[in-house]
């Protein structure tokens, strides 16, 4: 599959708010951003590597894996899957 399409912008605000918060270290205000981003940017695979990162840090591993199965699915191609 290929490369998917830009997120919109008004979604972009909050993917960039929740890597922010990551750098941080607040996992609670990251998923509180991410959880912002609505259909269908919230699918994209920005956003669902965001949602992984959050699910390992907080060693939730069964998400993590469900999100990384999306991910290899959906776009074999990517590097982060």
């Amino acid at each position: 599959m290929s490369e998917p399409c830009r997120i919109q912008p008004a979604n972009r605000w909050h993917v960039d708010d929740a890597i922010g918060w990551l750098g941080l270290g607040n996992l609670d205000e990251a998923a509180r951003m991410i959880e912002r981003v609505t259909e269908p940017d919230d699918q994209h695979p920005d956003v669902l590597e965001i949602r992984w990162e959050i699910a390992g840090r907080r060693k939730r591993w069964q998400g993590a894996l469900e999100i990384a199965e999306a991910l290899v699915g959906r776009w074999p191609d990517r590097c982060s899957g």
